[in-house]
């Protein structure tokens, strides 16, 4: 038995590395491609497969000499007489040996076989359960080789004894990611000593394109065979030719365990030899299984799964659509949110730019109007967040009106809330007009915003005067009401105006009125700031912001 083995385990890591190899296609198949083992695979109803085996193999033919009569005298008057035959010659010329099989499915669960191997053969095969579920085996029982066996005929074995009427039971099993199918059973024949126990194993792999590979492994006369078959088929699986090696282990190794070639067997008792294998099969149906009463429950279930799967497959498709309508509504609806939005700013911007247009107006009239400049930075400040954006952009926008600039500064100021702080102080540190510097010096004050301190110390020896002014004035204010330190390395140049004046204090803090800043009532006080300067040139007396 440790041949056998060794062979086993061979066999068994070569069947690991060649029948896991990833490829696509189906491995799952009622119409099996295994040619010595059997199977639980069956045809459905009203399918059938015609076709022939054949085996090229040199079995070994012995030939006796005249029988040789040798007198064994038991007593006196005994006559018996023993007869021995002597072989004198042995003959391994190459055969070639066809079994021609019709195998018919007359409903999903029961298949028959019937065909030629040297004399009529026959079969049945009977299906008890099916892969109807994941965890659920082929499971099959049946008889073969009824009248004549075929192996018999493949290999001319001769014994005294009855080859034929075997019976077996199969297992199969897919495993479809791997696109493999295991089968397994046992085969016995009950009149023949040797042949009582006789389990086999096989493995077929599907590669695609048609192409399908089996390696099997039975068991005759108390030894182990080694077969490999390649299968390909065509025509939409309609036709199929196949090739293969028979008795691998002992095509390639003698008696001795040494290598050796041959196609005969090791001797005249081996049932089973080395040989080369060929067969063509077609494969169609008759129209039997399709009346109702022939299907299956399997055919059932299968054609239930068939019209599952498609209907998943249209609903995954709706399920795709309704993604693409979904992101095209969406896209539709950020689109015509766009369209609104740009209208509306520009309906903001344009209403802004007029009430600015209206401030720098009351602003250089002589009659001041207090009532029509808060209502005009009400306005304003109706537009809330996108009116401060727009007022944003105005003031960083230097190709307005300065006088415009100046009034969104004033606004800005009067909203005051931390991201105007943030405007306000990265455009005092950027402009270069002294009179945007001071109202911008003007509205910190008001919001109290000592992180401006820094720059206004800075701006508190700006060359022009009025800058100046305005930066050490605020600057002090700053200090007095928040309790913020001047740096004490501070030294501010003296400022001289004529007469000396200071910023409007109005302008610079806001006042209580009603329990609220003059700026939180939406009411702007004129005031002028020394020295004074119009757009024309810096004249005095005039007006501004």
């Amino acid at each position: 038995m440790g041949r056998p083995r060794k062979a086993i385990v061979c066999w068994g890591g070569a069947a690991v590395l060649l029948f896991l190899v990833p490829v696509t296609g189906v491995a799952k198949t009622r119409w099996s491609s295994l040619r010595m083992a059997p199977d639980a695979d069956l045809l459905p109803g009203g399918e059938f497969t015609v076709g022939f085996d054949g085996l090229f193999s040199k079995p070994i033919k012995i030939t006796y000499d005249i029988d040789t009569i040798i007198a064994i005298p038991h007593n006196q008057y005994d006559t018996t007489y023993d007869t021995i035959k002597y072989p004198v010659d042995t003959d391994t010329a190459l055969h070639f040996s066809r079994t021609y099989l019709l195998n018919l499915g007359i409903v999903e669960w029961v298949n028959v076989q019937a065909g030629w191997a040297d004399g009529f053969t026959l079969g049945f095969k009977a299906r008890l359960l099916g892969e109807t579920s994941r965890g659920m085996p082929s499971l099959a029982i049946g008889a073969h080789n009824v009248f004549h066996h075929k192996e018999v005929n493949y290999f001319k074995y001769e014994s005294g004894q009855n080859i034929s009427n075997e019976f077996f039971i199969a297992l199969g099993k897919s495993i479809d990611p791997l696109k493999v199918r295991f089968h397994g059973g046992l085969q016995t024949m009950p009149t023949v000593k040797t042949e009582v126990f006789n389990p086999f194993l096989a493995i077929e792999k599907y590669f695609g394109f048609g192409l399908y590979t089996a390696l099997e492994m039975h068991r005759r006369n108390a030894r182990y065979h080694f077969h490999l078959f390649g299968n390909m088929r065509a025509m939409d699986d309609r036709f199929e030719i196949s090739a293969g090696v028979v008795s691998i282990e002992s095509m390639f190794f003698d008696q001795n365990k040494e290598f050796a070639i041959s196609l005969s067997p090791h001797s005249p008792s081996d049932f089973g030899g080395p040989g080369v294998w060929i067969g063509v099969r077609f494969h169609a149906r008759t129209g039997l299984g399709e009346k109702g009463g022939f299907k299956s429950i399997e055919d059932r279930i299968y054609a239930q799964d068939s019209v599952i799967g498609l209907m998943r497959g249209e609903i995954d498709s709706l399920r795709s659509e309704l993604r693409t309508a979904h992101y095209a509504v969406v896209q539709m609806r950020d689109a015509l949110g766009a369209v609104y939005d740009t209208a509306e700013i520009t309906n903001i911007r344009k209403d802004i730019l007029e009430k600015l247009e209206r401030l720098k107006a009351l602003y250089t009239t002589d009659a001041f109007d207090a009532d029509s400049v808060r209502n005009a930075i009400g306005r304003i400040r109706f537009w809330g967040e996108r009116g401060v954006a727009v007022l944003k952009e105005v003031l960083a926008d230097e190709k307005h009106d300065r006088y415009i600039r100046m009034h969104a500064v004033t606004v800005l100021g009067i909203i005051g809330n931390r991201g105007v702080s943030d405007v306000l102080l990265d455009v005092l540190g950027k402009t270069s007009d002294p009179d945007i510097k001071i109202e911008i010096l003007i509205a910190l004050g008001k919001m109290k915003e000592t992180r401006a301190m820094y720059l206004m110390e800075q701006l508190a020896n700006d060359p022009d005067d009025a800058v100046a002014m305005a930066a050490q004035d605020v600057l002090r204010r700053l200090s007095e009401q928040t309790g913020a330190k001047i740096s004490p390395d501070l030294i501010m140049r003296e400022v001289r105006t004529e007469p000396p004046e200071t910023v409007n204090e109005n302008k610079i803090l806001p006042q209580e009125q009603g329990g609220k800043p003059a700026g939180e009532t939406g009411t702007a006080q004129p005031s002028t700031t020394q020295p004074q300067r119009n757009a024309g040139g810096g004249q005095q007396g005039e007006k501004s912001p």
